[in-house]
């Protein structure tokens, strides 16, 4: 085989399919970036229309009546759950993190941290409906 071995410090020349690639690269990002743009614009739309149609909705009354119109029994009822949640899930966090930091060479460690590393990828309404099922 007779051919010269490369200069590793000699500047890379564009091929034609490197060529190809950048003019690819390029497409591929203004059309990324295009989408980004529409995304927010309809963005923009939604949350305009939602506050140009609800502003006038909005007042105490709204918030802290009891009746039908009234949002208050929800917004307490989702403070009690919050509250709750918070109470039960606090300890056990705080007592895995530590076990975690305190013992990380430990044999059970990684099974703890491998488990967490799942339950953060998984979206909270698959892990309720997979629990209550």
């Amino acid at each position: 085989m007779s051919g010269a071995v490369p200069d590793p410090t000699a500047p890379l020349t564009p091929s034609g399919n490197l060529r190809r690639r950048q003019a690819f690269s390029k497409v591929t990002e203004y059309a990324a970036t295009g989408a980004a743009v529409a995304a927010v614009a309809v963005l923009a739309i939604v949350i305009y229309t939602v506050v140009a149609r609800g502003i006038g909705a909005i007042s105490l009354d709204f918030i802290f009546t009891a009746e039908p119109t009234g949002v208050g029994p929800a917004l307490l009822g989702t403070v009690e759950i919050v509250a709750i949640a918070t109470v039960i899930a606090m300890p056990f966090g705080v007592l895995i993190a530590l076990f975690l930091t305190e013992y990380s060479s430990n044999r059970f460690a990684g099974p703890i941290r491998l488990t967490l590393d799942l339950m953060n990828g998984l979206p909270s309404i698959i892990v309720a409906s997979s629990s209550s099922a």
